[in-house]
C-alpha cells in the first residue's frame, strides 16, 4: 500500500537537556510529514551515524551568530509504502526558503530508498540523498557545500528463529570538496538465546565523510564495540523478580595513529515481573582528545583543555524504572564519578507520568 503526504506547518517543543559532551545530542523527529513510514528513511546507519536525518530539514546554520535557526518550508512531498510483499519505496522532496537577512540559501531535498525482503525476514535496502543549495555563499558557509549528495547501501539480518540479527552497510558521499576518505564501512551482529546476549559492532568512517542531511558525531575514525550479557533465571516460581543480568560492554575509538576513546562498563540488572526494572553499573573511562574542548561547555576561562590532552576516570550509575502498566509511573536516574582530569560530575534526574484513563497521560522530567 502506497501513502501519500503534503508537509504543513507542524510545531512541537523538545525536551530540554543539559549537554556535558563532546559531541552534538540527537533530537527524535516528531513532525507526522516525516514519521508516518519512517523507517524507509531514517533506519540507515547506526546511532550516531545516520546518512539521512530529518531534523536537518527546516533548520539552517546562521553565519552571522553560529546558531541554527528554523528556516520556512515552502511544501515537502512523499510518497512511500509496499510496492508487494518483497519491495517498499519511499520518495520525499522538499523545499526551502531563503532568508537574505541571516544569508540562507533556499534549499532542494530529494530523498529516494527502496528495500527489498530476501530470505524469510531479512531485506537488502538502498539510498539515494540529494541537497541542492542554490545562491550559496561558501565564504560564509565553510561548513556546507553547493551539492552534498549520499549512496547508502545496506543488509539487515533477520534469522528465522531470531537468535541472529545483524547489519552491514556502505555509504559513501559525494560533493564539491574532497572526495578521497569519503566512505563509510560498517556492521554489526548478534547472537541471542534464553541465557546469552552476544554482540559486535565496528565502523570505519572517513575523515571526509560528508552528509549535511544526516546525523554524523564525528568522522575519521575507526571503532569496536564488543558487548557480553548472560541471563539468570530463579528456579522458584513464586518469585517476584523475572530474571537478573550481567554484562560487560566496552567501546574502542582510533583514528590513524592511536586510542583516542574507551569505555568500560559492568553492570547488573534486575528485571521484575511487574516489568519494573533496577541497573547499577560501574564504568571506567579514556579520552585522548583530538581538539580544544570545554568539559563545562560554559565558556568558562582557562578551563579549556588543550588537543591532545588524555585523561581517564570512573564513575557509577544506578537507574529504577517503575511499572508501565500503572497509573502513576516513575523513573529515577543517579551517576557520580570522575570527569576529565580533576573533575567530578554529579547528575540526577527523574521522571514522574500519570494516566488519565482512557482520555489522556501527563508526565514531567
Amino acid at each position: 500500500m502506497i501513502s501519500r503526504s503534503i508537509l504543513i506547518s507542524q510545531v512541537d517543543a523538545d525536551r530540554q537537556i543539559t549537554n556535558l559532551n563532546r559531541f552534538k545530542l540527537f533530537y527524535p523527529e516528531k513532525r507526522q510529514f516525516f514519521l508516518e513510514n519512517g523507517d524507509l528513511f531514517d533506519n540507515f546507519g547506526f546511532d550516531g551515524l545516520r546518512p539521512f536525518f530529518s531534523r536537518q530539514i527546516g533548520l539552517s546554520l546562521n553565519p552571522n551568530t553560529w546558531l541554527y535557526e528554523p528556516v520556512r518550508i515552502q511544501y515537502g512531498l512523499r510518497l512511500s509504502g509496499k510496492l508487494d510483499k518483497d519491495w517498499r519505496l519511499g520518495l520525499m522532496n522538499i523545499q526551502t526558503e531563503s532568508n537574505s537577512e541571516a544569508s540562507l540559501p533556499t534549499q532542494n531535498f530529494s530523498i529516494f530508498s527502496l528495500q527489498r525482503k530476501v530470505f524469510s525476514r531479512s531485506n537488502i535496502s538502498l539510498q539515494l540523498i540529494n541537497k541542492e543549495s542554490f545562491g550559496l555563499d561558501e565564504k560564509l558557509h565553510p561548513n556546507s557545500s553547493k551539492f552534498n549528495r549520499n549512496l547508502a547501501l545496506e543488509y539487515n539480518l533477520a534469522s528465522k528463529n531470531n537468535n541472529w540479527t545483524g547489519k552491514v552497510l556502505y555509504m559513501k558521499s559525494f560533493s564539491p570538496k574532497d572526495s578521497s576518505d569519503s566512505f563509510v564501512q560498517a556492521a554489526n551482529v548478534t547472537y541471542q538465546n534464553t541465557n546469552w546476549y552476544l554482540s559486535w559492532q565496528h565502523e570505519y568512517v572517513g575523515k571526509n565523510y560528508n552528509a549535511e542531511v544526516g546525523f554524523i558525531q564525528r568522522t575519521g575514525y575507526y571503532k569496536i564495540n564488543p558487548f557480553a550479557g548472560y541471563y539468570f533465571y530463579p528456579k522458584n516460581p513464586h518469585s517476584k523478580i523475572a530474571n537478573r543480568a550481567v554484562s560487560i560492554n566496552s567501546v574502542f575509538y582510533w583514528n590513524k595513529q592511536n586510542l583516542t576513546d574507551n569505555e568500560t562498563t559492568l553492570s547488573y540488572a534486575v528485571t521484575y515481573k511487574n516489568r519494573s526494572a533496577f541497573l547499577i553499573s560501574g564504568a571506567n573511562s579514556f579520552i585522548k582528545l583530538q581538539a580544544p574542548y570545554d568539559p563545562t561547555n560554559q565558556g568558562i576561562p582557562n578551563i579549556t583543555l588543550p588537543a591532545g590532552f588524555d585523561s581517564r576516570w570512573t564513575y557509577g550509575l544506578v537507574n529504577y524504572i517503575s511499572t508501565p502498566q500503572k497509573m502513576l509511573t516513575y523513573s529515577l536516574l543517579g551517576r557520580y564519578g570522575g570527569y576529565y582530569a580533576n573533575g567530578n560530575l554529579l547528575t540526577i534526574s527523574g521522571e514522574l507520568g500519570y494516566r488519565f484513563q482512557p482520555y489522556m497521560s501527563f508526565g514531567h522530567v
